[in-house]
Order: C-alpha cells, then sequence, then structure tokens
C-alpha cells in the first residue's frame, strides 16, 4: 500500500522520535503543525512537512524512520525550514546535512499525527465500543482494553498491528462525534490524521502472518476509507484482509488442532465475517471481483455468546443488523457472479434475465425476513443523536436498494415485481425497484452537510436510485408522478454540486464530479422528454 503513496528509491532516512502520547489535547504532530484549519487539512494530503520530533524520550524507539522523496517532489535539508524543530545531536553534528525532510507531494505519506492523552483516548475508545463495535464486533472489548492499559503509552509504528487498531478505534470515535456535531471539521481533520498514522503500516501488516489484529486492522482501514471521498483503496486493503484471514483458517469452520477456545473462536468467525460484508459491498460498488469465493469457506455463522457487548447504548441488541448484513452479502456476491462478472456477460441475455429474476427472488425473501424495526427509517434522522444503529439501518436499506438498481435493468420486461400487501404504496402501483428508490431518495430532504462521512458511505446507492428513477421517467414521461420524480431528484443534484465544487485537497474527488456529470445529462433528458410529450416544449436544466 504505500508504494501507492511513497516513492521506493529511497535513501534517506530520520532518527526515529517516540511516537508519545500529547499531553494537549489538540496537539498533534502533523503535515503544517497541525490539524485546525482547511488549509491544514490540505496539508495532510499535500505532505507540506514540519515535524515536531522527541529526542531523549524515555518511550523513545530505537529504528529508523523512512521517508522517501515523492513522485517528482524532491529533499531539502532539515535546517533549510525553520519550523522545524531539529534534535540538538542532529544540529550539532558535522554530517547534519545528510538527514533530509522530503518535499513531499500528493502522493506520499505525511508526518504521523501524534495520539491524545491517554484518559482522553480511554474516553474516545469506550465511545467506539459503545457505538461501532456492537454492530460490527471488530475487536473484542475486554482483550482491547487490556491492551490498551498495557501499549498505549508506548503506542509507535514499531508495533504495527496496535498502531493500525488503536487508531482505527479514534478515527470512528472522531466519526461518531462528527455525525453528532453541527460542524464535523475538527472532528473530520483529526480523524483524517489518524487514518494516515494506520496507512503508514499497512504494508507491515498484509505480511504479518497469524496475526488476528493484522486482520482487524486491515479490515478497520477499509472500513473507515469507505467515509472519505477516495474510498478506492478500501478494496486492495479489504483483499488483502482476506487473503490475510485465509491464511489463518479462519474461512473454515472447526479445526482439530487449532488450540484456542470458544470465546477466540467466536471473535475469529465475527473478524472473518466482516471482513467477509465488506468485500463483498466494495467489490460489487467498485465492479471487481471479491477475494472470498462462497465456494471455499464453511465457517458458521457468529453467534451472542462469549464476552463481547452486542448491547448498543440505547438497550437494542445489534447481532439482528450483523446477520442482515452477512445474508445480503452473499446475494451481493451472486449479483457480481451472475450478472457483473465477465462471465455472465458472456451469457445470452435472456440467460441473464433468469438470473435476474432468481435474484429478485432472494432479494424479496431476505426483505420479508428483516425485523420491520429495522427498515422503518425516521425523516429526522439526520436530526437525530442516534448513533452509528441508526445510521447503519439506512446502510442496510440503501444497499438493498442499490441491489435492487443492478438487478432490474435485466428483468425481462414482464417480470415488474408489485410491492407486498405491508408496503404503503401510491395508487400507480410500480416495481419494488422504482417504489423502493423514490424512497431513497426522500430520505435526502434531511440529508447532512458535504462534511459528514456518511455522505461519501451512501452516494453510491443514492446515485443508483436516482439513476433508475430518471431512465424510468425517460421510458414513461406521461406518468402522473413525472414532476414529482424530476423534483425528487433534486436534492442529489445540489449535494453532488456541492461535492464536486469543493477543491479542498482532502475533500476533492473525481467520482463525485463524473457523478455529478452523469446525474445531471440524465436529469436532462427526462426532463426534455417530459415537456416534449407534455406539449411545454424543450426545457433544459437550470
Amino acid at each position: 500500500m504505500e508504494s501507492l503513496l511513497m516513492r521506493d528509491d529511497s535513501s534517506t532516512t530520520l532518527p526515529s522520535a517516540g511516537f508519545g502520547i500529547s499531553d494537549d489535547s489538540v496537539a498533534p504532530i502533523t503535515a503544517s503543525g497541525g490539524l485546525i484549519s482547511d488549509s491544514c487539512v490540505e496539508s495532510v494530503f499535500t505532505g507540506d512537512v514540519s515535524m515536531r520530533m522527541q529526542p531523549g524520550h524515555t518511550e523513545a524507539r530505537t529504528g529508523l524512520l523512512h521517508t522517501s522523496p515523492p513522485l517528482g517532489g524532491f529533499a531539502a535539508p532539515l535546517n533549510d525550514n525553520p519550523s522545524v524543530h531539529i534534535p540538538e545531536e542532529i544540529v550539532n553534528r558535522d554530517q547534519y546535512s545528510k538527514y533530509l525532510i522530503p518535499n513531499l507531494g500528493p502522493f506520499s505519506m505525511p508526518c504521523l499525527q501524534e495520539l491524545p492523552p491517554k484518559p482522553m483516548a480511554l474516553e474516545m475508545v469506550r465511545e467506539t465500543f459503545q457505538n461501532f463495535n456492537p454492530i460490527f464486533p471488530l475487536f473484542d472489548e475486554e482483550e482491547f482494553m487490556n491492551e490498551f492499559d498495557e501499549k498505549y503509552l508506548r503506542s509507535s509504528p514499531d508495533d504495527p498491528t496496535w498502531w493500525a487498531c488503536i487508531n482505527v478505534v479514534l478515527i470512528l470515535s472522531h466519526r461518531f462525534r462528527g455525525r453528532r456535531s453541527l460542524d464535523p471539521s475538527y472532528d473530520n481533520m483529526r480523524a483524517c490524521g489518524y487514518i494516515h498514522n494506520a496507512l503508514s503500516v499497512v504494508s507491515q501488516l498484509s505480511i504479518t502472518s497469524g496475526s488476528l489484529s493484522a486482520v482487524q486492522g486491515l479490515v478497520g482501514i477499509a472500513i473507515v476509507l469507505q467515509g472519505t471521498p477516495n474510498a478506492g483503496p478500501s478494496l486492495v486493503l479489504i483483499s488483502a484482509a482476506i487473503r490475510l484471514a485465509q491464511s489463518m483458517n479462519l474461512h473454515r469452520g472447526y479445526l482439530p488442532n487449532d488450540n484456542i477456545n470458544e470465546r477466540q473462536r467466536e471473535q475469529q468467525r465475527r473478524v472473518f465475517w466482516i471482513a467477509y460484508i465488506f468485500d463483498k459491498d466494495i467489490s460489487l460498488r467498485r465492479r471487481q471481483a471479491p477475494a472470498q469465493d462462497d465456494d471455499e469457506m464453511d465457517v458458521p455463522l457468529p453467534t451472542g455468546t462469549g464476552s463481547q457487548n452486542l448491547q448498543l447504548s440505547n438497550g437494542c441488541c445489534s447481532l439482528s443488523i450483523l446477520k442482515s448484513r452477512i445474508s445480503l452479502a452473499v446475494i451481493q456476491g451472486q449479483i457480481y457472479k451472475k450478472l457483473c462478472s465477465i462471465h455472465a456477460s458472456r451469457q445470452s441475455a435472456s440467460h441473464r434475465a433468469a438470473a435476474a429474476q432468481e435474484l429478485c427472488s432472494l432479494l424479496s425473501f431476505w426483505r420479508s425476513a428483516i425485523d420491520a424495526e429495522l427498515f422503518d427509517l425516521p425523516t429526522s434522522f439526520w436530526k437525530e443523536q442516534g448513533g452509528d444503529y441508526l445510521m447503519q439501518r439506512f446502510v442496510l436499506r440503501f444497499t438493498y436498494v442499490y441491489c435492487l438498481t443492478l438487478v432490474e435493468p435485466h428483468l425481462p420486461p414482464t417480470a415488474q415485481l408489485t410491492p407486498w400487501d405491508s408496503y404503503e404504496v401510491a395508487a400507480s402501483s410500480q416495481g419494488t425497484c422504482i417504489w423502493e428508490c423514490r424512497k431513497a431518495l426522500s430520505f435526502l430532504e434531511f440529508a447532512p452537510p458535504t462534511g459528514y462521512d456518511c455522505v461519501w458511505i451512501l452516494i453510491h446507492p443514492l446515485f443508483a436510485a436516482a439513476s433508475s428513477v430518471l431512465v424510468h421517467l425517460s421510458q414513461n414521461p406521461l406518468s402522473p408522478d413525472a414532476q414529482t420524480d424530476l423534483e425528487l431528484v433534486q436534492p442529489l443534484i445540489r449535494l453532488l454540486e456541492a461535492l464536486a465544487a469543493d477543491q479542498r485537497r482532502c475533500s476533492r474527488s473525481e467520482e463525485s464530479r463524473r457523478l455529478e456529470r452523469l446525474c445531471k445529462e440524465l436529469e436532462g433528458e427526462a426532463r426534455r422528454v417530459v415537456n416534449l410529450l407534455r406539449g411545454v416544449g424543450d426545457v433544459t436544466t437550470e
């Protein structure tokens, strides 16, 4: 992973400083001296360098911190930058000029952000275990807290598995805080620094065999990257996590000589199934093959046993969300295999139509088995203090809608599914896909500002829903819902415009600009056809 971010021809090293714990709750070791403004956020990604080093710290490590010149960058002596604090022992040497700090570019690794003081970190760890971890039990709480007490004050990249895991937990806490805040900028900036902390040890994690913590770290980094403007690397990371899990036989059922107790075995199952969920989900969104083949696994589903707390702070049990995501992930894998894969593209249209009908049946069965509580979403979601439990309910439903939009185009014209009796349907009967897409888009009226991570998590399902509605409208321009549908997609267009216009480097996204362009083209064509057939004339979008 680091090869994507740093050059391999490094010949420059710096004496490593101890990555100690800050005595100041807002004093990180970062690019450009801290993460306290939009311009400083940009520096995290561009790598404008100033590093506060801590020589002589009692916890200092003895290894070397390697830095690499960027693609097209150049190295500058330490003393050329007055903002750099240079250790006394380096300044006094005649050879100090050999210690160089590279002028980092967009694809290089920035300096590491310092971790918060232990009391503050403990509070953040507890927040993660109260909100995210009960839904996706990636870590065993008791085991993690023991490691926290033992290792936190010595946290550094020299222990890559712990370094990745603690940074993932801190990121998730800032994500949760950001969703509860009217202005998530500060929490986003802090999370941004911890993401780069975790990315700094990806290469070590990928080759750490036999370590469940390495799998947890890779899965955790892949999860948090989904909430960023550029989530592409998450596919590489989750694939690496799956391969590492396979090397540990986590994809297998009970092995007679594994020498672990039931609690440890249960935690391994949970870690594997969480990796499985995101492997299927990310690969389907990226239209690339998942790493785990369903025919090459026989691991049982996770249970509620063990010491892991699966109760949320509001008293709800989260195991139903986890199992619902697992069963939906199985269907996602089948959608890719039967409709999106290279093998599927070689099949006849009738063969794909038959597969689509089968997948529709699976989705219908899955939907009917879901608890009503998980699918009935409040319109005030973005204003409520519901935490990850409520957000994951949205993700669950929007993922289901995304699956419908992938299957529906392959159905034969006569195979239109209608909502079941429990649905509140409009007088004009529509297929399940269009009805669900309209319902999903209606929630955008209450969408949060663009700074929230959940916007990036949901952006592709929302775009798919809008595309399905607009294509349906172009094919049925005389529908009584035509004007309503045109108005329904406007909040998404405004959201995409805001995302595409954000030029801060940490928020800049080519994908948002692509989605904005496509959505406007579809909306313009649908509006033109509707107005033309209704005698209004060819009116372009504003």
